[in-house]
């Protein structure tokens, strides 16, 4: 029996991230986040959380404080780990989890990716030689 093959982004370059694993079933209806402020938040830090299980359990933690809003950190050097190439596998489970818990989620983006920062001795207000 042949495999089928993994989605296009997972077979873009040499280096490229192993495709994902199957998501975790959601379990059972959205929740409502019932609060006293709206203002309220929470600042999560999901992204390099291994078990997959954890993040559900941290989100429903964060709706029963009365939290309607996390904020994420969300590496850039994680999700566009070469120029022009993707993978959305983390914080799109981090996102799909917030959602079914009825968090909002605040992406807070950083750390740039180290294919863009300037080599050493290059001038930082020239446009970056992409050494790929």
């Amino acid at each position: 029996m042949v495999a089928a093959a993994p989605p296009a982004p997972f077979r873009a370059s040499p280096g490229a991230p192993p495709p994902p694993p199957s998501p975790l079933p959601l379990q059972g209806p959205v929740a409502q986040v019932h609060t006293l402020d709206e203002r309220l938040c929470m600042h999560t830090r999901l992204t390099d959380e291994v078990a997959e299980a954890i993040i559900p359990i941290t989100l429903a933690m964060v709706r029963e404080m009365g939290a309607p809003h996390v904020v994420e950190f969300l590496p850039w050097a994680y999700v566009e780990y070469a120029p022009g190439q993707y993978n959305w596998h983390h914080p799109d489970r981090i996102i799909r989890h917030a959602e079914h818990q009825g968090v909002h989620l605040i992406a807070r983006m950083g750390f740039v990716p180290g294919w863009l920062v300037p080599a050493a001795g290059e001038d930082h207000a020239s446009p970056p030689t992409w050494s790929v």
